[in-house]
């Protein structure tokens, strides 16, 4: 089983994170925004919100995969290609 290691930003994985970490041992937690820059530059950004919503306005070099569609599979791609680097997901926290 792959181990992630997992730093969120915004509302997303308050729903998740339980069941997440039961079924695949990721370790999440809340940052803020100084944390975030921090950083930023070691990190995998991924922009969880709808299309519109990245299309308007996302953060430098994030990744968009929006939470309706993601899937396991997205984050075991992710993983791979960055074994060693944090995952920030970001969203608007909305439904």
């Amino acid at each position: 089983m792959l181990r992630l290691k997992t730093i969120c930003l915004g509302l997303f994985f308050l729903f998740t994170s339980g069941s997440l970490h039961a079924e695949t041992g990721v370790n999440s937690k809340y940052i803020n925004t100084q944390q975030f820059a921090s950083i930023y530059d070691h990190a995998i950004v991924v922009d969880c919100r709808s299309r519109l919503e990245y299309d308007i306005l996302h953060i430098k070099d994030a990744v968009h995969i929006p939470s309706g569609t993601m899937v396991r599979e997205d984050l075991d791609l992710l993983r791979q290609q960055f074994p060693h680097r944090p995952l920030i997901f970001y969203c608007n926290g909305g439904g």
